[in-house]
């Protein structure tokens, strides 16, 4: 964590930035979150980093559809629960 700090100050000394020229670089979208009740959560299988769902088939396509949709375009993904019969669903625009 401290070698994360200590580059972090060299990059800002380098580039002569400030804490605020650093805030700018990044914006917060608007996000959404739920979770839909579901038989079987095992329905769903995700990539590895939970963005791409690989099953059931159609559902990604879908997914890009909407987000696409969304203004700006978004993103959304969904993943199953761990412990619970839900399904957990992300979005942001």
């Amino acid at each position: 964590a401290l070698s994360d700090i200590l580059l972090a100050e060299a990059i800002l000394h380098i580039k002569k930035w400030n804490m605020d020229d650093w805030n700018c670089l990044y914006t917060d979208l608007p996000s959404r979150q739920a979770k839909l009740r579901v038989k079987d959560r095992s329905v769903v299988k995700c990539t590895a980093d939970e963005r791409k769902a690989l099953t059931p088939i159609g559902l990604q396509a879908r997914l890009e559809k909407e987000s696409f949709l969304l203004k700006p375009p978004g993103r959304c993904f969904v993943r199953p629960s761990g412990t619970e019969d839900y399904v957990r669903i992300y979005a942001e625009a």
